[in-house]
């Protein structure tokens, strides 16, 4: 099974992480109005994280066990989900640094599967940093509890390789626009936010739904949480696109190697790749476990419900046609198609190889 840096390079997988400043003219609006009416999307940067390979920071970052930290990880956990969410970054091993480095990329955040670490910008105000390591805490949850990596690994459609990282970003920023609901009922904090403005705006709206034990239902988490995150992700449209693209290049580039050299044990082990990866069902099953306020996995989610053409079309394809702010990799100066446009030449060339994988294979 590849790993997820011999699939995608640094560029394809690093992200910048917040999105905008917003809304203080939003947070009157209803989600389904806020994502239809953002007019901060031109100078919007663009948003979180998925998750990260490992990187080599050229500067020295912060003691890892400074007062720095410390007042972020006390801070932090002040929430029962904020004490367990450390309780469990403890126990999987996951690190957490500050490291400056990190704005090169345009990031604020970030979780690197690959060594189990989550860096945060140190120059961030201290309620963002909570915010953004609640986001980023939520990616390791998906890739330790979920196993997200190995998933991310098989041999999936461009399709479903889109939706899965679709998936994972909206869940990573309803979980943390949560987190601050949770953080304002619980301590009184009004949070002020100079990159993150649309997860406190949604944060309000959570709290206005929480009830005395600071829960929410989880249609209303649907509803004004992660559904609005679909809607918001165009900033992501072009890199996820690029990553289904670079996944069935190389595909197409196995399969042209089987072909050259015509050895039916290439093609077979294409064929058993294929036959190991999920069908739509499985992976809509998989899906199902995200869009939850807690660390379990046995329990209902706001997708539970939800049919498999919604989770597999409806839901990732949300803001699919929105603006494109980030040119694809590679092609700054070059127009690309629309973003639907080119996943769905993707996946005709996918099934094309898989055929004739199926073709040569006995």
């Amino acid at each position: 099974m590849k790993r997820l840096s011999s699939i995608f390079n640094l560029k394809s997988m690093v992200f910048a992480a917040g999105l905008a400043v917003g809304g203080v003219q939003a947070m009157a609006m209803p989600p389904s109005a806020i994502a239809a009416n953002d007019d901060t999307a031109k100078t919007r940067p663009a948003p979180a994280s998925v998750m990260a390979p490992n990187y080599t920071s050229q500067l020295k970052p912060p003691d890892p066990h400074g007062p720095a930290l410390k007042l972020l990880k006390d801070e932090f956990g002040r929430t029962p989900l904020g004490h367990a969410l450390l309780l469990y970054a403890e126990a999987q091993h996951i690190t957490i640094k500050f490291d400056a480095a990190i704005a090169v990329t345009n990031n604020y955040a970030q979780y690197v599967p690959e060594n189990s670490t989550i860096t945060v910008r140190p120059d961030l105000a201290l309620e963002e940093q909570v915010m953004y390591l609640a986001h980023e805490l939520r990616h390791a949850w998906q890739d330790k509890t979920l196993d997200y990596s190995g998933l991310n690994a098989k041999r999936l459609t461009p399709v479903q390789r889109f939706s899965l990282q679709r998936y994972v970003e909206a869940d990573a920023h309803a979980f943390a626009s949560f987190f601050w609901a949770d953080r304002m009922q619980r301590l009184g904090v009004d949070p002020a936010a100079v990159h993150a403005g649309y997860e406190l705006t949604l944060a309000h709206q959570l709290r206005a739904k929480m009830d005395g034990a600071g829960d929410v239902r989880p249609a209303d988490y649907r509803d004004i949480a992660l559904l609005p995150y679909f809607d918001h992700l165009e900033n992501y449209n072009a890199r996820h696109v690029a990553m289904a693209a670079r996944a069935t290049d190389t595909f197409r580039a196995e399969v042209r190697a089987a072909q050259e050299e015509g050895q039916s044990s290439s093609f077979n082990r294409l064929a058993a790749d294929i036959a190991a990866a999920p069908d739509d069902a499985s992976f809509a099953a998989w899906l199902r476990k995200l869009g939850s306020t807690l660390l379990a996995v046995d329990g209902l989610t706001a997708l539970s419900g939800e049919t498999d053409a919604a989770l597999l079309g409806d839901y990732a394809l949300r803001g699919l046609d929105g603006h494109e702010l980030m040119p694809a990799l590679g092609s700054a100066s070059v127009v690309m198609p629309p973003p639907r446009a080119r996943l769905e030449r993707l996946q005709a060339s996918d099934a094309k190889q898989r055929a004739m994988v199926q073709a040569h294979t006995p």
